[in-house]
Protein backbone atom coordinates (compact mmCIF):
# COMPACT_ATOMS: atom_id res chain seq x y z
CA UNK A 1 0.00 0.00 0.00
CA UNK A 2 1.30 3.41 -0.95
CA UNK A 3 1.38 6.34 1.43
CA UNK A 4 2.20 9.93 0.65
CA UNK A 5 1.80 13.32 2.35
CA UNK A 6 3.67 12.09 5.45
CA UNK A 7 5.26 15.34 6.66
CA UNK A 8 3.57 18.37 8.24
CA UNK A 9 3.60 20.35 5.00
CA UNK A 10 2.15 17.37 3.16
CA UNK A 11 -0.53 16.98 5.83
CA UNK A 12 -1.55 20.62 5.36
CA UNK A 13 -1.53 20.17 1.58
CA UNK A 14 -3.75 17.09 1.87
CA UNK A 15 -6.20 18.96 4.11
CA UNK A 16 -6.19 21.91 1.72
CA UNK A 17 -6.90 19.61 -1.22
CA UNK A 18 -9.75 17.92 0.63
CA UNK A 19 -11.15 21.25 1.80
CA UNK A 20 -11.06 22.57 -1.77
CA UNK A 21 -12.94 19.48 -2.96
CA UNK A 22 -15.63 19.78 -0.28
CA UNK A 23 -15.95 23.53 -0.85
CA UNK A 24 -16.31 22.94 -4.57
CA UNK A 25 -19.16 20.52 -3.88
CA UNK A 26 -20.83 23.14 -1.63
CA UNK A 27 -20.60 25.73 -4.42
CA UNK A 28 -21.98 23.27 -6.97
CA UNK A 29 -24.91 22.38 -4.75
CA UNK A 30 -25.53 26.09 -4.13
CA UNK A 31 -25.93 26.55 -7.87
CA UNK A 32 -28.34 23.59 -7.89
CA UNK A 33 -30.43 25.38 -5.25
CA UNK A 34 -30.55 28.46 -7.50
CA UNK A 35 -31.62 26.26 -10.42
CA UNK A 36 -34.49 24.83 -8.38
CA UNK A 37 -35.51 28.35 -7.35
CA UNK A 38 -35.66 29.38 -11.02
CA UNK A 39 -37.71 26.24 -11.71
CA UNK A 40 -40.17 27.16 -8.96
CA UNK A 41 -40.65 30.64 -10.43
CA UNK A 42 -41.10 29.17 -13.91
CA UNK A 43 -43.65 26.72 -12.53
CA UNK A 44 -45.57 29.54 -10.82
CA UNK A 45 -45.89 31.20 -14.23
CA UNK A 46 -47.63 28.19 -15.80
CA UNK A 47 -50.04 27.21 -13.00
CA UNK A 48 -52.95 29.18 -14.50
CA UNK A 49 -52.28 27.69 -17.93
CA UNK A 50 -52.28 24.17 -16.47
CA UNK A 51 -55.52 24.76 -14.58
CA UNK A 52 -57.29 25.97 -17.73
CA UNK A 53 -56.00 23.53 -20.33
CA UNK A 54 -55.04 20.23 -18.70
CA UNK A 55 -57.29 17.42 -17.48
CA UNK A 56 -56.60 16.46 -13.86
CA UNK A 57 -54.59 19.66 -13.47
CA UNK A 58 -54.72 19.44 -9.66
CA UNK A 59 -52.81 16.15 -9.69
CA UNK A 60 -50.30 17.40 -12.23
CA UNK A 61 -49.70 20.60 -10.26
CA UNK A 62 -49.44 18.62 -7.02
CA UNK A 63 -46.91 16.18 -8.43
CA UNK A 64 -44.82 18.89 -10.10
CA UNK A 65 -44.69 20.74 -6.78
CA UNK A 66 -43.89 17.47 -5.06
CA UNK A 67 -40.99 16.88 -7.43
CA UNK A 68 -39.62 20.37 -6.83
CA UNK A 69 -39.92 20.00 -3.05
CA UNK A 70 -38.32 16.54 -3.09
CA UNK A 71 -35.39 17.68 -5.24
CA UNK A 72 -35.00 20.76 -3.02
CA UNK A 73 -34.87 18.62 0.13
CA UNK A 74 -32.28 16.32 -1.41
CA UNK A 75 -30.08 19.21 -2.57
CA UNK A 76 -30.36 21.06 0.74
CA UNK A 77 -29.41 17.95 2.73
CA UNK A 78 -26.46 17.33 0.41
CA UNK A 79 -25.28 20.94 0.67
CA UNK A 80 -25.40 20.81 4.46
CA UNK A 81 -23.58 17.48 4.43
CA UNK A 82 -20.76 18.82 2.24
CA UNK A 83 -20.45 21.79 4.59
CA UNK A 84 -20.12 19.48 7.58
CA UNK A 85 -17.47 17.45 5.76
CA UNK A 86 -15.57 20.67 5.01
CA UNK A 87 -15.55 21.57 8.69
CA UNK A 88 -14.33 18.07 9.63
CA UNK A 89 -11.47 18.38 7.09
CA UNK A 90 -9.95 21.12 9.23
CA UNK A 91 -9.52 19.14 12.43
CA UNK A 92 -10.15 15.41 11.99
CA UNK A 93 -7.36 12.93 12.65
CA UNK A 94 -6.61 10.74 9.66
CA UNK A 95 -7.87 7.17 9.72
CA UNK A 96 -5.38 4.35 10.16
CA UNK A 97 -4.24 2.45 7.10
CA UNK A 98 -5.96 -0.71 8.38
CA UNK A 99 -9.31 1.01 8.90
CA UNK A 100 -9.10 2.74 5.53
CA UNK A 101 -8.28 -0.57 3.83
CA UNK A 102 -11.61 -1.99 5.06
CA UNK A 103 -13.53 0.77 3.24
CA UNK A 104 -11.32 0.91 0.17
CA UNK A 105 -12.27 -0.27 -3.28
CA UNK A 106 -8.94 -1.87 -4.28
CA UNK A 107 -9.77 -1.57 -7.98
CA UNK A 108 -9.81 2.21 -8.01
CA UNK A 109 -8.10 3.62 -4.94
CA UNK A 110 -4.79 3.51 -3.15
CA UNK A 111 -4.33 4.18 0.51
CA UNK A 112 -2.72 7.54 1.08
CA UNK A 113 -3.16 10.34 3.57
CA UNK A 114 -5.74 12.08 1.41
CA UNK A 115 -8.04 9.03 1.24
CA UNK A 116 -7.52 8.37 4.96
CA UNK A 117 -8.54 11.94 5.77
CA UNK A 118 -11.58 11.67 3.49
CA UNK A 119 -12.74 8.44 5.12
CA UNK A 120 -12.15 9.95 8.57
CA UNK A 121 -14.33 12.93 7.66
CA UNK A 122 -17.09 10.63 6.45
CA UNK A 123 -16.79 8.49 9.59
CA UNK A 124 -17.06 11.55 11.85
CA UNK A 125 -20.00 12.88 9.86
CA UNK A 126 -21.86 9.57 10.08
CA UNK A 127 -21.15 9.32 13.80
CA UNK A 128 -22.28 12.86 14.61
CA UNK A 129 -25.22 13.07 12.20
CA UNK A 130 -26.80 9.61 12.13
CA UNK A 131 -30.23 11.00 11.20
CA UNK A 132 -28.88 12.17 7.82
CA UNK A 133 -27.63 8.74 6.78
CA UNK A 134 -31.01 7.68 5.41
CA UNK A 135 -31.36 10.87 3.37
CA UNK A 136 -27.98 11.03 1.66
CA UNK A 137 -26.35 9.11 -1.12
CA UNK A 138 -22.80 7.94 -0.62
CA UNK A 139 -21.61 6.99 2.83
CA UNK A 140 -21.63 3.27 1.91
CA UNK A 141 -25.37 3.32 1.22
CA UNK A 142 -27.25 1.43 -1.44
CA UNK A 143 -28.35 3.84 -4.18
CA UNK A 144 -31.65 1.97 -4.62
CA UNK A 145 -32.51 2.45 -0.91
CA UNK A 146 -31.94 6.20 -1.14
CA UNK A 147 -34.00 6.48 -4.34
CA UNK A 148 -36.80 4.52 -2.64
CA UNK A 149 -36.84 6.92 0.33
CA UNK A 150 -37.06 9.98 -1.92
CA UNK A 151 -39.65 8.32 -4.18
CA UNK A 152 -41.87 7.68 -1.14
CA UNK A 153 -41.44 11.33 -0.09
CA UNK A 154 -42.33 12.36 -3.65
CA UNK A 155 -45.49 10.24 -3.74
CA UNK A 156 -46.72 11.31 -0.31
CA UNK A 157 -46.15 14.98 -1.06
CA UNK A 158 -47.74 14.54 -4.48
CA UNK A 159 -50.96 13.16 -3.05
CA UNK A 160 -51.09 15.72 -0.24
CA UNK A 161 -50.46 18.63 -2.59
CA UNK A 162 -52.94 17.27 -5.15
CA UNK A 163 -55.66 17.25 -2.53
CA UNK A 164 -54.62 20.72 -1.40
CA UNK A 165 -55.08 22.05 -4.95
CA UNK A 166 -58.67 20.76 -5.21
CA UNK A 167 -60.87 23.84 -5.82
CA UNK A 168 -62.62 25.05 -2.70
CA UNK A 169 -59.97 23.65 -0.38
CA UNK A 170 -57.03 25.75 -1.52
CA UNK A 171 -56.82 29.15 0.13
CA UNK A 172 -57.75 31.93 -2.27
CA UNK A 173 -59.98 29.91 -4.63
Amino acid sequence: MTQWFDDEEGNLKARETLLNYYSSECRDHGSYILTVAVSVFAFLQIIDFLKKSVVYSNFIIGFILSGLVTVSLYIIFRTISWGWLASYALHVREMSVEDAAKRLNPKFERINLLIRLHYACIYEHNRDHKWTNILLIGRDKNFLNIITVYFIIFLLLGFILSIWFVPGIMIGT
